[in-house]
């Protein structure tokens, strides 16, 4: 099988954004230093590893249980951004996504190893010129009411997405 290259389509959808992820470490050498090349797979293991022991961690006798179930039940927000249909419970990979996104933006030595970052577009302001947020309370009362039973449709179909 040596040679052949495997297509993103012909991997189960699981593997997909595993895929995704080595071919953006592997653009980190070629795109930009080997020093974003290496701290990229750095922070790749490191993330994979404090998911792991974060979702682990109810399994040990360390902290009370109540702390344990908290640190693993966040695990994922913490640790980095990865689909969450990848994952076999929703909550048990946050707590490391914050801190090992933030990371590679620490001043110093590690900052100036240049990790390739995403460009910020206009794509990602509002396209009229307002604030991102909604003056709700100018509405008309009507439209309130319009938009309450979408809202609560929405809030029962995320709870009982998590309830499962």
């Amino acid at each position: 099988m040596s040679g052949t290259i495997i297509h993103q389509t012909q991997l189960p959808d699981a593997y997909s954004p595993l895929v995704k992820g080595v071919q953006e470490l592997i653009a980190q050498f070629s795109q930009s230093t080997h020093e974003a090349g290496f701290l990229s797979i750095v922070v790749a293991l490191c993330y994979w590893a404090t998911v792991y022991a974060l979702e682990m961690l109810p399994h040990t006798v360390v902290f009370t249980p109540v702390t344990r179930k908290l640190l693993s039940d966040y695990a994922y927000p913490v640790s980095g951004s990865i689909n969450m249909t990848l994952m076999e419970t929703d909550r048990n990979v946050q707590i490391a996504t914050l801190f090992w996104t933030g990371f590679v933006h620490i001043p110093g030595t590690i900052k100036q190893a240049d990790v390739l970052t995403l460009p910020r577009t206009r794509a990602f302001y509002p396209t009229v010129d307002r604030s991102w947020l909604i003056h709700f309370w100018t509405l008309p009362v009507k439209w309130v009411f319009v938009a309450l039973p979408i809202g609560i449709l929405v809030t029962l179909l995320f709870y009982y997405d998590h309830v499962s």
